[in-house]
């Protein structure tokens, strides 16, 4: 029996549609005595004649770079903060340090949305290196990285963390001299007093596909119908779903330049309202490990499942029924299951994942739309654990994993 500790506290439009993150009870750190840390020297130079262009990362979620001195890029992915490094993306601190302490959040649905004033990820995230420290400000909170986690900064006006626009442009120079550009979904160099050349950018492996949490929410006049009993948070939508690694119509929305010489690039695939992928490409020496970057809503479950665990509740209307053994026998009845439990509006489906530090399998079930009936959703989840319960007993979370793939 996998122990999963539990406790007993049980894409939208543009990236703030889905950008909201459930709180965590979790106490801001507040260090006002620590002094700025300096980023490190720009590192020596790389022989770019060994340079090619690869694959760094696959992400379901709008992605934006930024500067962080001379030699660091940083990525923002909605709700994470990365550092672009040599072996790929980098989680500058843990998923909890991304949880603000509101309470109240161990039962409600998967993608509902916190208060605006709770949450990181709000549509006010602004992300700035300012006297060599990184800040990101998100309303009336700044957090700054202190090189091994984020603490509050009550020394800097919010107002006074602004974007780099230079940041943003498709454009940059590299530390050899090349002059990088692009137009549409391709990219140019040119060598220091020389013609523009095209660099070919490969496509990103299928097997970078991964299933991903999408919500959708009601406009904000509108969210009355769809609160929950305590009138703050709300959701319309919910679904599980393989998108292609790249949508069409993309384009090259940044070029960074580090200073050891290697060139970031993000290609964003503007899809509908809804709909996010890009992929991040590194002009670099080969070694490299391409990884993927879920939704912001993905991003929420890691933050949630923080804690540990939280043990299933009939008020919570998510589920996942954790097998002892391998549930891949049950395929055929669960797939029967999910027919008629889809006339109900409640998804039901067989995954492997990540839940906290475990990587488990079993029955995933979510309400679709917020107002299923409680005994309604309890009844499937009944039916669920007693298909995977094949190999042994079974528990029940209302925490769900963070899916890598179907079964």
């Amino acid at each position: 029996m996998l122990a999963l500790g539990l406790g007993s506290a049980c894409h939208g439009r543009r990236p703030s549609a889905d950008a909201r993150t459930p709180t965590v009870a979790r106490a801001p750190v507040v260090d006002a005595s620590s002094r700025p840390r300096e980023p490190p020297p720009a590192a020596p130079a790389l022989d770019p004649a060994t340079f090619t262009v690869r694959v760094v990362a696959a992400l379901a979620a709008p992605a934006r770079l930024h500067a962080w001195g001379p030699s660091r890029v940083i990525v923002d992915t909605g709700l994470f903060v990365y550092e672009a490094r040599d072996e790929g993306l980098v989680l500058l601190g843990e998923p909890a340090d991304y949880a603000h302490d509101a309470g109240g959040e161990d039962l409600v649905g998967l993608a509902s949305r916190p208060p605006p004033r709770t949450a990181w990820g709000t549509e006010s995230r602004r992300i700035a290196a300012t006297d060599g420290r990184l800040l990101v400000a998100e309303n009336r909170t700044v957090r700054a990285w202190d090189g091994a986690r984020w603490r509050i900064a009550r020394d800097v006006d919010p107002n006074d963390v602004v974007y780099d626009t230079a940041d943003e442009a498709p454009a940059a120079v590299a530390r050899d001299g090349a002059r990088w550009s692009a137009r549409g979904a391709q990219v140019f160099r040119a060598a220091a007093g020389g013609e523009p050349e095209l660099v070919p950018l490969p496509e990103p492996e299928p097997t970078l596909a991964r299933p991903h949490f999408v919500g959708e929410f009601p406009d904000i006049l509108s969210a009355v119908h769809a609160m929950t009993p305590s009138g703050v948070r709300y959701w319309q939508a919910t679904w599980l779903e393989t998108p292609p690694v790249i949508g069409p119509r993309s384009e090259i929305v940044q070029i960074a330049a580090k200073g050891d010489g290697t060139v970031w690039m993000v290609r964003l695939a503007r899809g509908d309202s809804i709909h996010w992928s890009a992929v991040l490409y590194r002009w670099g020496p080969p070694r490299v490990t391409a990884s993927v970057v879920g939704t912001v809503l993905d991003q929420q479950v890691a933050v949630r499942n923080a804690r540990g665990a939280r043990p299933w509740d009939p008020a919570c209307p998510q589920a996942f029924v954790v097998a002892a053994g391998d549930p891949t026998g049950a395929r055929a009845e669960v797939s029967a299951l999910a027919a008629r439990q889809a006339k109900r509006n409640i998804a039901v489906h067989l995954v492997e994942g990540r839940l906290g530090e475990h990587v488990v399998r079993g029955a995933l079930l979510y309400a679709r739309e917020p107002f299923i009936r409680p005994h309604v959703f309890a009844a499937a989840v009944a039916e669920a654990d007693a298909l995977v319960s094949i190999g042994g007993p079974t528990e029940r979370t209302c925490s769900v994993p963070v899916v890598t793939r179907e079964l």
